[in-house]
């Protein structure tokens, strides 16, 4: 993984070896913009920077302590070795897909994920798009549903009630607003997300050292030194599952890789560095928080884990304000992809509707899942485990093989690569496609593994718990 996350840059193929082709343009080979890029202003690479981890680290990683406590029968501080290791292999090989999908509509002039799907692959679109719109709308769930567990402890109301004052009153108004052309507008509010982010992990740093939960019952539940490791499970898959769901952000690459100013070799670099960067910061959160959550409460961490805190202590108030204004921050992002995946679907079935309208009906559909369910943890697992395996890891392994593959074999028939005395840096640069077409498959396999066995052990844990 380290190997083809190298810089981007190093892997493109000069334009001067290809012959014009149908379907292969004279553009860099990894990452040229989509085809709506030029109409798109690029974007700093900082805000890109805050918006891509914003639209990261929203409020789906307050179950990794549940998850890491899931990994073993008597869990230990040791389970945090495992633990640890597993959450930096999915954070590598989430990153790697993120940018295979931005070569995929490179190689395709593609300008959205369904675009890329159908040209690299010739398959039909409509199940793509509705798998997509299928895992915004669960992200956009597990987002609400945090909301209502805050905002019921802040507010000293019942879950629902707080959830509906909260919807009506700020998710709304934000909702509402238009962020299909960019999603510079929302620097200020990702910088602000993401501070109250730091905010939950040094509140949570602090309880940890101090070992105080204000929860007598929890304390038999903190970890204690014992076996290695405290005898790895089955539990292990559920909380890759989570970690399929804390990485995502993958349906909005095309954007961000067109916002990147995909098109040129500069643009090229920016990419890469935006994708190193967000989820550099994005991996270093979720390991902070899983790792002082896991600390403090052990075995006891429950799905959300910042409802272990007892509510008379006032900084956990403050870490579920904080919360509450990370994901209030955070959920344009993921609503909208749901809501463009919508209009599509209405479009392709000659209804037209308008955007608001559209925009209301889905926040009220997810508003009332909200209120009627209560496990962050099993949602964000299972979701994980099928819909983000698909997204994230199956999908785009598979469009990127068929456009690599697309691409070697026009390069065989007529690139001057295969002539006498090819450059040496060419032959490098093709055999490593090669080597990554190949390599791509493995992610597909290893994606269809954890949609199956991930997904299953969810749903056996959750009947058993029942």
């Amino acid at each position: 993984l380290l190997l083809l996350l190298a810089p981007s840059s190093a892997l493109v193929i000069p334009s001067s070896t290809l012959r014009a082709r149908p379907l292969l343009p004279r553009t860099p080979l990894i990452l040229s913009a989509a085809a709506a890029a030029a109409d798109t202003p690029k974007t700093p690479l900082s805000v890109s920077v805050l918006n891509l981890s914003k639209n990261i680290v929203c409020g789906g990683f307050l179950s990794l302590p549940a998850g890491v406590a899931a990994c073993a029968l008597a869990p230990t501080r040791s389970t945090l070795l495992p633990a640890g290791a597993l959450m930096a292999l999915m954070g590598l090989l989430s990153a790697y897909c993120f940018l295979l999908i931005g070569r995929a509509c490179a190689m395709t002039k593609a300008s959205t994920y369904r675009g890329a799907w159908e040209a690299a692959t010739g398959a039909p679109g409509p199940p793509v798009a509705a798998a997509l719109a299928a895992k915004t709308g669960a992200t956009c769930l597990s987002y609400s549903m945090i909301l209502a567990d805050m905002s019921a402890q802040l507010l000293g109301l019942a879950r629902t009630p707080a959830l509906l004052g909260t919807t009506s009153t700020l998710l709304l108004p934000l909702c509402l607003l238009d962020t299909s052309k960019t999603f510079a507008l929302l620097r200020f509010s990702s910088a602000l997300g993401l501070g109250a982010t730091a905010y939950v992990v040094a509140f949570m740093a602090l309880r940890c050292a101090q070992r105080v939960t204000s929860v007598p019952a929890l304390a038999a539940g903190a970890v204690a030194g014992g076996a290695p490791f405290g005898g790895l499970s089955a539990g292990c898959l559920v909380y890759v599952s989570m970690l399929a769901t804390a990485y995502m952000a993958h349906y909005n690459a095309p954007k961000f890789l067109a916002e990147s100013g995909g098109g040129t070799d500069d643009g090229a670099a920016r990419f890469g560095k935006l994708v190193l960067w967000a989820f550099g910061i994005s991996a270093l959160s979720f390991f902070s928080i899983a790792t002082f959550g896991f600390l403090t409460f052990g075995a006891a961490a429950s799905g959300n884990v910042l409802t272990n805190y007892a509510t008379t202590d006032a900084l956990a108030s403050w870490a579920r304000g904080a919360i509450a204004l990370s994901l209030l921050a955070g959920y344009p992002f993921a609503f909208d992809n749901l809501r463009e995946s919508a209009l599509e679907a209405l479009k392709s079935a000659g209804v037209k509707l308008p955007v608001r309208a559209v925009s209301a009906a889905l926040l009220a559909a997810l508003t009332a899942a909200a209120a009627a369910l209560t496990d962050l943890g099993f949602v964000a697992a299972f979701a994980g485990a099928t819909l983000g395996s698909a997204i994230i890891y199956v999908m785009p392994s598979i469009m990127f093989r068929a456009a690599a593959t697309t691409k070697l074999a026009a390069l065989e028939k007529g690139g001057t690569w295969s002539g006498d005395n090819p450059p040496t840096t060419t032959r490098q640069q093709v055999a490593r496609l090669r080597v990554e077409a190949a390599a791509a498959r493995g992610i597909t396999v290893t994606g269809l593994v954890l949609m199956a066995l991930g997904g299953g052990v969810t749903v056996m844990k959750k009947l058993a718990a029942a």
